[in-house]
């Protein structure tokens, strides 16, 4: 890489930072919001661009709402052959009118009980 005067000040500065800040967030938990202001991500980018983007992106995941769902079918699922797992992430939409939930949600476990015929499915979303 050429040593152009811009990239020479670029490089001489010891540290750089992004931020990322969303005020319905802070409204929302109020002190128990993240905070890493004091705890900044080392990180080895080339230019703000690039940073803010994987920051933007990261910032996105960790500001939305998730929970835990846990659904139990009755009968054995024949696994392999109700979800296309192995040509996309399988999702299911929970619909729970007590805990307000009406989303899709990311299947991350299926326990089959063939014991006691039924099928959990785990969700997270």
């Amino acid at each position: 890489m050429v040593a152009t005067p811009a990239r020479i000040g670029f490089i001489s500065k010891a540290t750089r930072s992004v931020l990322a800040t969303d005020g319905l967030v802070t409204t929302k938990y109020g002190q128990l919001a993240r905070d890493t202001k004091d705890e900044p991500i080392d990180t080895y980018f080339d230019s703000l661009t690039d940073a803010n983007a994987v920051l933007n992106e990261r910032f996105n995941l960790l500001k939305a709402d998730r929970r835990r769902f846990k659904q139990t079918v009755r009968g054995v699922l024949d696994v392999n052959s109700t979800f296309a797992y192995t040509q996309t992430v399988p999702t299911v939409t929970v619909v729970d009118d007590e805990r307000l939930a009406n989303l899709s949600a990311l299947m991350v476990e299926i326990a089959v009980d063939p014991l006691n015929d039924r099928t959990e499915v785990i969700s997270w979303g």
